[in-house]
């Protein structure tokens, strides 16, 4: 808890220690009073205490534990289940039978009995049968923790492109704070320094992080001439700005 005080290197032969006033450490958001703030996939891989006897796992964690679990039921139930009748045999002797016929390797359940006409069950919990909404609701907790609809997109019936789409807009204010966020960081702990130690006022110049693709001014024919008529432009930047709209320019002298 707190804040780190000093970054080891350890890559070195010998190791190297850095101070963090010399590190810009970007953390968010803070949890726990974690010095190192909150990573993305952290939040479905981090255990959580609910009282001093109990820890609820992390979501990656429970999501194994079940994967495991229906891996071992299709282990154990996936086979067909065997029922060897031996009428008439003694209690001792069936036993007997059955310590050697469940060594034998096989899947599924084997059962024995001197009972004519027996027949196998197989008996679901009544208990059982509301895991399926336990896990939908798991699963859904855990695709809110990758912070991306495309997983319920390829897996859940009836959400759409739409539906991903709608889930987008709503996730991208959350990636707006976290944009703010660095911004501001950059620009305060990164820019402001560089400037002044280059002998820059920082307040006049002004230097900003901007997010996004820069757009690609269009221009037209007319806006070109008339830039080149009041000597805005000259000949050769005429003729570049031309070619990128696909004239097809030969390389070479400018003609006069």
């Amino acid at each position: 808890e707190g804040a780190p005080a000093t970054l080891q290197l350890s890559w070195d032969v010998k190791p190297h220690r850095i101070g963090m006033e010399e590190i810009i450490w970007m953390k968010t958001p803070p949890y726990d009073k974690n010095g190192f703030g909150t990573g993305i996939m952290q939040t479905l891989c981090r255990s959580l205490k609910l009282d001093d006897e109990n820890v609820r796992p992390s979501f990656s964690e429970i999501i194994g534990r079940i994967q495991n679990s229906i891996m071992s039921q299709f282990e154990k139930f996936g086979g067909p289940n065997e029922l060897w009748i031996f009428p008439g045999v003694n209690k001792t002797d069936l036993e007997a039978y059955y310590a050697r016929i469940k060594n034998i390797p096989s899947s599924g359940s084997r059962f024995v009995t001197n009972v004519e006409n027996a027949r196998v069950q197989l008996l679901v919990p009544e208990r059982a049968r509301s895991f399926d909404y336990y896990i939908e609701t798991l699963m859904n907790e855990f695709y809110l923790g990758l912070s991306t609809p495309l997983p319920k997109l390829f897996t859940a019936p009836g959400f759409t492109e739409a539906s991903a789409n709608v889930a987008v807009k709503v996730d991208e204010k959350r990636v707006m704070a976290l944009q703010r966020l660095l911004k501001r960081t950059v620009e305060r702990e990164l820019f402001v320094p560089v400037l002044a130690r280059a002998g820059f006022n920082p307040d006049k110049a002004k230097v900003r992080l901007n997010w996004g693709v820069p757009e690609k001014p269009e221009y037209t024919i007319s806006d070109v001439l008339k830039a080149y008529e009041d000597g805005a432009i000259s000949r050769f930047e005429v003729r570049k700005i031309l070619k990128n709209l696909g004239w097809p320019l030969e390389e070479g002298s400018i003609p006069s």
